[in-house]
C-alpha cells in the first residue's frame, strides 16, 4: 500500500512538473525574437532603459494630462492595417531581414542595412496618417529602427559596402579641421564625433584618420512631434534615428500645430520669462531651460518658441504645462543640439545653415 502511494505522489509531481515544462518552448521563441532585435549587443536593452524611465517619470503626473506607457500600448495595441504599397515595403523589408539572420548576418550592420533602415522608416512615416497605430509604431521602433539606428547614428560601424551610397567613409587629409569637414556635408563636428566614439568636443584628428559621414546637405534632419503623444522622432537623411520624450504648452499657452524649421542653435543660453520679461542668464537660479535652445521659425504662429531642456518645478516631459515651447529632458536635448547644424540669420536677414532643419508638429 506504501509503495502504491509513493507512485501515486510520483505521478502527480511527474505531471505538474510536465505541464510546467511544456510552456517553456514559448518562452524560447520570445528570447529568440528579443535576441534578433539587440544586435549589437546591448541597444535593445537601451531602449527599454529609455522606456522604463518614460513611464516612470510620468508616473507622478496624475490627472488626465498623463501618457499612455509605452509598454500598455505595445501590449494592448492591435495590428494595423497598412495601405497596399506600405504592407508591401514591410512584408519586403522583413524577409531581408530574415533572410540575412538565416544566412547568419547581422541585419543591423550588414551592407543592405542602409537600405532596410531607410524602408522601415518611411513605414513608420505611413503609420504617423493611421489612427491606434502608437502600438505597432512602437513595436516597428523596437524590433527594427531602434538597432538599426544604433548602429547607423550612434556607433563608429563603418559601413564600408554600403550600397545605397548614403555613409561616406573620409580619409582625414593634411590640414584638414573637422568643423570645416562638417560643413561640407552638412553635419556639426560634435556629430561627426559621436560617430567615431569620441568626446563630442574633440577637434583633434590626424592625417590618415577614417571619418564616417553622411551628406546632408540636401536631405537634412527633420524632427516629427506629436502631441497627444508626447512624442518626437528625428530622421536624419530620411531615416529614423531617435524617438524622444516631449513636454508640450499648456492649454492658455498651446504648442501649435504646423510645419517651421530651427533657425537658431544655442548652448547655455539666456531665458528671458514671458510674464515677467526678466533675463535669466545660464546657470543662474530662475533660468529653467537647460543647457540648450533650439528656436522655430516664428511663421509657426508665435514668436520665442523652440525646443529646450529644462530645470524647473515638476516634469520635463509627459505633460502639457510649458508656454508654447517643446520640452525635453536634459541630456537629450543636448544630444539633439549636438546632432543638429550651426545656423544663423545674417544682419540683411538671409538664413544661412548647413543643412535643412525641418519640423513638423501634429496634434
Amino acid at each position: 500500500m506504501k509503495a502504491f502511494l509513493i507512485l501515486v505522489i510520483l505521478g502527480v509531481v511527474g505531471w505538474y512538473g510536465w505541464q510546467w515544462y511544456s510552456d517553456e518552448p514559448e518562452e524560447l521563441l520570445v528570447s529568440e525574437e528579443a535576441e534578433v532585435s539587440a544586435a549589437p549587443a546591448g541597444l535593445g536593452a537601451t531602449m527599454e532603459a529609455r522606456e522604463r524611465r518614460s513611464e516612470n517619470g510620468r508616473s507622478g503626473n496624475g490627472g488626465s494630462q498623463a501618457v499612455e506607457s509605452t509598454s500598455s500600448s505595445r501590449s494592448n495595441g492591435a495590428r494595423v492595417t497598412l495601405p497596399p504599397e506600405l504592407q508591401k515595403l514591410r512584408e519586403a523589408a522583413d524577409a531581408r531581414w530574415a533572410s540575412l539572420r538565416q544566412a547568419d548576418r547581422n541585419p543591423v550592420t550588414d551592407s543592405q542595412a542602409i537600405a532596410l533602415a531607410r524602408d522601415y522608416s518611411r513605414v513608420l512615416r505611413g503609420l504617423y496618417a493611421i489612427a491606434g497605430s502608437r502600438g505597432e509604431q512602437e513595436r516597428l521602433i523596437k524590433d527594427r529602427l531602434h538597432p538599426l539606428a544604433q548602429a547607423i547614428f550612434f556607433s563608429p560601424a563603418p559601413y564600408l559596402d554600403d550600397e545605397t551610397g548614403f555613409v561616406v567613409n573620409y580619409i582625414v587629409k593634411p590640414g584638414d579641421i573637422l568643423d570645416h569637414i562638417g560643413r561640407e556635408y552638412g553635419m556639426s563636428y560634435q556629430f561627426i564625433n559621436i560617430l567615431r566614439g569620441s568626446n563630442p568636443e574633440d577637434g583633434n584628428i590626424r592625417p590618415g584618420d577614417r571619418l564616417k559621414l553622411f551628406n546632408l546637405k540636401e536631405s537634412g534632419y527633420d524632427m516629427h512631434i506629436s502631441k497627444s503623444d508626447f512624442r518626437m522622432d528625428l530622421f536624419i537623411g530620411g531615416i529614423f534615428a531617435r524617438r524622444y520624450d516631449v513636454g508640450i504648452g499648456e492649454d492658455v499657452t498651446p504648442t501649435p500645430a504646423g510645419t517651421t524649421h530651427i533657425t537658431a542653435r544655442e548652448k547655455h543660453p539666456q531665458w528671458t520669462d514671458p510674464v515677467t520679461n526678466r533675463v535669466f542668464d545660464y546657470g543662474a537660479p530662475g533660468h529653467i531651460i537647460g543647457p540648450v535652445w533650439l528656436a522655430f521659425d516664428p511663421k509657426i504662429g508665435r514668436n520665442g518658441l523652440g525646443i529646450h531642456g529644462y530645470t524647473g518645478d515638476g516634469q520635463a516631459t509627459g505633460s502639457r504645462s510649458s508656454n508654447g515651447c517643446v520640452r525635453m529632458r536634459n541630456e537629450e536635448a543636448l544630444e539633439l543640439y549636438r546632432i543638429l547644424v550651426p545656423c544663423t540669420t545674417t544682419r540683411d536677414g538671409r538664413f544661412i545653415s548647413r543643412a535643412p532643419m525641418r519640423v513638423t508638429i501634429i496634434d
